[in-house]
């Protein structure tokens, strides 16, 4: 059974998403000098963060196509399905 995440209800997920934006837009400004220039990987892990766990962005459900749990034959195949 599919258990949902709740990443809204910690304080790191609320600071990235209130304020990456605000950070991103004043990095060149306030920060590059110092740190040098800013990775474009980094906002898209952000992203990818702040979209993980939302079921609005979708998600993938796993199940076995066989019904013997116990089963370890090669007939036991995971499949995947995104919804």
């Amino acid at each position: 059974m599919y258990r949902q995440r709740h990443p809204e209800r910690t304080v790191f997920y609320r600071i990235l998403f209130h304020y990456f934006d605000k950070f991103l837009l004043e990095y060149e400004n306030r920060f590059e000098k110092e740190y040098g220039y800013f990775w474009p990987v980094i906002k898209e892990v952000v992203e990818h963060y702040l979209d993980c766990g939302n079921l609005k962005c979708g998600f993938c459900g796993a199940f076995c196509a066989s019904n013997d749990i116990g089963d370890a034959s090669p007939a036991l195949k995971p499949s995947l399905t995104s919804f």
